[in-house]
């Protein structure tokens, strides 16, 4: 049973956040091999404490009280004034994967619950900037419609992390125009 919140004061939910974020990395931070993860987290943390400040944050909560999903999105009033549209950011939209197969479900919810929000709020347009590497947000944007003007998903390998054997067998270079076919197939295997 799913349990959402509209986290007015996510303070109370700080615990059960950063273990989400340390079950679901988020943001490039958590990524880098070189950055403590509770460094990380942390960064991460006060991130979202300080967008909560001006924005909305939703979280999914099962029924163990651990965080399995969140949103958070907020009126653009400087947007608005300059497009003369009513205009909205989405800009987090996690939610765990891989552990459970209702990650679509707590998805679709927390999507739903900020399409409440843009319905009461009247909002015209949304702008989605959401730096994540999960397939599930991008998934449910696109079943609802979305338009992606630009997305780049990555795999990131850290080599300084790898032995010494693997690190003298790469070789670091520019990419030229003899490159352009080997990086299309690249591209298209992903």
């Amino acid at each position: 049973m799913m349990i959402y919140y509209k986290a007015v004061d996510i303070k109370l939910f700080e615990r059960e956040i950063k273990e989400f974020f340390q079950r679901q990395p988020f943001g490039r931070f958590l990524f880098d091999k070189k950055i403590k993860q509770s460094s990380a987290i942390e960064f991460e943390w006060n991130n979202l404490l300080n967008y909560s400040n001006h924005g909305v944050v939703i979280l999914a909560v099962n029924g163990e009280s651990s965080v399995i999903g969140l949103i958070g999105f907020h009126f653009s009033k400087w947007d608005t004034t300059v497009f003369e549209k009513r205009l909205a950011f989405l800009k987090y939209f996690i939610v765990e994967e891989g552990k459970t197969e209702s990650e679509r479900t707590v998805g679709a919810n927390l999507l739903e619950k900020f399409h409440d929000w843009v319905r009461k709020n009247k909002i015209q347009v949304v702008i989605s900037k959401l730096d994540t590497q999960y397939f599930s947000p991008i998934f449910l944007l696109q079943q609802h419609n979305y338009i992606f003007f630009e997305t780049i998903t990555y795999q990131s390998l850290d080599v300084s992390s790898e032995r010494n054997k693997f690190r003298s067998e790469v070789q670091y270079r520019y990419a030229c125009d003899k490159d352009k076919e080997t990086l299309k197939k690249i591209a298209l295997k992903n």
